[in-house]
């Protein structure tokens, strides 16, 4: 079991952007057949590595964005996972189409205007 309790501060004017507070806890698997999760990852990794170089990029390049809703609401995060899994199920990854269904997401669905 795991308590957290943390601040996420600006460390340049100490100021407090947000509260981490809950608890989780862990039990350890035995027997379980983790290859459904190899599969997925074997065949969605590349795609998922498509998105967090979008992420970083726009980070770069615009250093501050504006999100369409909050992170945890908004349902933003369904077209990627749409998309992975129709690689799940066998779609072929092609990485410029990929590319490009990111960051028309990124920009359609996430990124305020």
């Amino acid at each position: 079991m795991q308590e957290e309790n943390n601040l996420k501060v600006v460390v340049a004017d100490k100021r407090s952007l947000a509260r981490e507070y809950g608890v989780a806890r862990y039990e350890r698997i035995r027997d379980f057949d983790f290859e459904p999760a190899r599969r997925y990852f074997i065949a969605t990794e590349p795609f998922w590595a498509e998105v967090r170089a979008a992420w970083r990029e726009l980070e770069e390049r615009a250093g501050r964005f504006t999100l369409r809703a909050q992170p945890d609401q908004g349902n933003l995060f369904i077209p990627f996972f749409e998309y992975a899994g129709k690689l799940e199920d066998g779609k072929v990854f092609d990485r410029d189409e990929a590319r490009a269904f990111v960051r028309k997401t990124l920009d359609e669905r996430y990124l305020a205007r």
